[in-house]
């Protein structure tokens, strides 16, 4: 065998084998680094910490925002509360002040006569502690069979409407119990010069004034009859409207019928203070 080489495989030393490549070089793969075991578990210890900070800021954030919000809740319970008690106060000073009209529980005056107007005064006093101011007075007299069922639907048409008649005439009643009640006669502890108890007059009316109310047409003797002879055949009814200094509108109904005792009681219904 002959051993034949090529005369120039000895040139060039390394350059011999290199050799030239065309095209792409592609290397595929994954390279995984794993750091060292200590170094992983400091990381860890890291991540935790982080992890247990984080939960613990998250509850303390969530426990303040919860502590805010029971605050507040507080403040505005408390603050509603000083509200509605210095509004109840309010109300119930108003109320404690207020004026209170109503008739002088005595006898009206009255006058039945044929050919006139029957008509009736009615006494009236404030009990309250405040003046009744810018007080309106409506009423009206029903004679007949079905005076007091008229006298009932006066009340019921009214209603709660205000009085607004631009031509009717207001007054103030001052507050206070007067001596209301009728003249009594009262034995003197002195006698006289003859031996004999003196009589004086006390009492009577001193305040609050009164109202007269008129009935629509003149009586005829017929009419007087009527209501001399039959229960209840004539009935008064007023209204009493007031504001007290607050601004608040109040209303007094009163509703009386005769008797033929002449007695004047208050009806059944229809008479409050509102």
């Amino acid at each position: 065998m002959s051993d034949e080489r090529h005369p120039d495989q000895h040139k060039g030393g390394k350059d011999q084998y290199k050799r030239h490549v065309d095209g792409d070089i592609r290397v595929s793969g994954q390279v995984e680094v794993h750091p060292p075991p200590s170094l992983a578990k400091e990381d860890e210890t890291d991540r935790k910490d982080q992890r247990t900070s984080r939960n613990k800021n998250f509850i303390v954030s969530l426990l303040t925002l919860i502590a805010v919000v029971i605050y507040a809740g507080i403040t505005f319970w408390q603050g509603r509360m000083t509200r509605e008690s210095i509004d109840n106060n309010s109300r119930q000073f108003q109320i404690d002040q207020r004026p209170y009209l109503w008739d002088t529980n005595t006898t009206p005056q009255i006058d039945i006569e044929a050919g006139k107007r029957m008509w009736v005064n009615i006494e009236m006093v404030d009990f309250g502690k405040s003046p009744a101011l810018k007080v309106k007075i409506a009423g009206k007299i029903f004679v007949g069979p079905t005076a007091k069922a008229d006298a009932y639907q006066w009340f019921e048409v009214l209603g709660n409407k205000p009085l607004t008649d631009p031509e009717q005439s207001e007054t103030v009643v001052m507050p206070g119990i007067p001596s209301v009640f009728p003249p009594k006669l009262k034995e003197e502890a002195n006698k006289s010069v003859d031996g004999k108890p003196k009589a004086i007059s006390l009492g009577g009316f001193g305040g609050g004034g009164f109202f007269t109310l008129w009935s629509d047409g003149v009586l005829i003797q017929s009419d007087v009859d009527y209501i001399l002879n039959t229960e209840e055949s004539a009935v008064v009814v007023a209204r009493l409207q007031y504001f007290d200094s607050f601004g608040n509108r109040h209303w007094s109904d009163l509703c009386m019928s005769r008797f033929t005792n002449g007695n004047i009681p208050h009806c059944a219904r229809h008479n409050e203070v509102r």
